[in-house]
């Protein structure tokens, strides 16, 4: 059996268990078919290799010592402490592949091509996002250190993969005479849950009323408080709406803060972080889901609420967008467009026939476009060529 390095700064550990869980997924159906490995880096201000031995692969977590909000610092503590490791395993185990996942182009990527190219080994890409790629940084410093960068951290791959053709079209100068393939991103069934583990949740949803799920990080750049200041608008005209947002971050407080500020602490929760088993089956309680996220290269949350056969709202430009055909399979807002986004929630409600039409379409292009069986065998044609 041919062996498979993954290597990726996306992959669930023990602080964020229930965070990034693509590319796992992506490893443990890669497991039916090669000998994996995985190597996870992380950011912790403590020093620390640690090994977690799976049922199918072994994963070595490696986390870095950075100084907060001193990205760079990584220039010196990934040369130092990732390296190393990532030598010593690819020497000791020989991979027939290395598959990169992620990573920022500077400074990680820089320096793991760095290494990588040393070794005679067929060595594969994935970018997900593109949020330190020159044309995205604001900084006029950093954005001429990244561009000094990029293309050295481009060079030399036997193939790059990306998750939409945005990104494919960005990098696509840097990368030079490197192959180039959207391959987009995939999901797996909705998985099996214990019998009565939805419970606490279905408690609090209404049978009248009309419930929305939106998934993912607390950023601000997620669109939440858009969604809450939409949501009291469409209240305020005595529509009934229930929201579940799930997930963590640094907005907490203050999407809790608007909430009670507008009275709306009996029609918006936020939940938590909880893991995509109970996700991917609590999206089958709620009647649309809506991520008003203006800084998304793909959205696996979208695809994951469309499998489950629910009417989807996404932002106009990004990643969704193609994915989702306004319309057609799903609705688009303006981006940080407040009154817009009200006005197809609002759509949503009183459209009901035309609406479900959406959703049944929106579930049949990703049940057959968007299964990870389908984007593991596109990986595995490109790696046995």
């Amino acid at each position: 059996m041919k062996k498979i390095l993954i290597i990726t700064n996306l992959f669930p550990d023990k602080y964020s268990p229930h965070s990034e869980v693509f590319v796992q997924q992506q490893a443990n159906e890669l497991a039916k078919s090669y000998d994996v490995k995985v190597i996870a880096t992380r950011f912790k201000h403590k020093l620390a290799v640690e090994q977690d031995n799976r049922a199918t692969y072994k994963v070595t977590y490696i986390y870095l010592p950075v100084i907060k909000y001193v990205f760079l610092s990584l220039m010196f503590s990934y040369r130092m402490y990732a390296i190393p490791v990532i030598k010593r395993i690819i020497t000791e185990w020989n991979p027939d592949f290395i598959h990169v996942h992620d990573y920022r182009h500077v400074p990680e990527l820089l320096l793991l091509n760095d290494c990588l190219i040393n070794y005679s080994i067929p060595r594969y890409l994935t970018l997900h996002n593109i949020r330190t790629h020159p044309v995205m940084v604001k900084s006029i410093l950093f954005k001429w250190f990244y561009r000094l960068c990029i293309s050295k951290s481009y060079s030399g791959w036997t193939h790059i993969f990306t998750v939409n053709d945005r990104i494919k079209d960005i990098i696509a100068k840097d990368a030079g005479v490197t192959a180039i393939s959207n391959i987009g991103n995939a999901i797996g069934p909705i998985p099996q849950i214990p019998i009565g583990i939805l419970d606490s949740y279905k408690q609090k949803l209404s049978n009248n009323s009309y419930k929305i799920i939106s998934v993912g990080n607390l950023k601000l750049e997620k669109g939440y408080s858009l969604l809450i200041k939409a949501v009291s608008m469409l209240i305020k005209k005595k529509y009934d709406i229930q929201v579940f947002i799930i997930g963590k971050g640094v907005e907490k407080e203050k999407l809790l803060s608007e909430i009670s500020s507008m009275g709306l602490a009996g029609n918006i929760f936020l939940t938590g972080d909880l893991s995509n088993e109970i996700v991917r089956n609590l999206y089958t309680l709620f009647d649309a889901f809506v991520l008003a996220s203006y800084s998304e290269t793909f959205g696996v949350v979208y695809i994951e609420a469309m499998y489950a056969g629910l009417p989807v709202i996404g932002v106009k430009g990004q990643g969704v967008d193609g994915i989702v055909k306004h319309g057609i399979n799903g609705l688009l807002v303006n981006p940080i467009d407040i009154e817009d986004l009200a006005e197809k929630i609002e759509y949503l409600i009183n459209n009901k026939e035309s609406v479900k039409e959406m959703a049944t379409k929106g579930q049949a292009l990703i049940k057959s476009e968007y299964q990870l069986e389908q984007l593991v065998n596109k990986y595995r044609y490109i790696y046995e060529q």
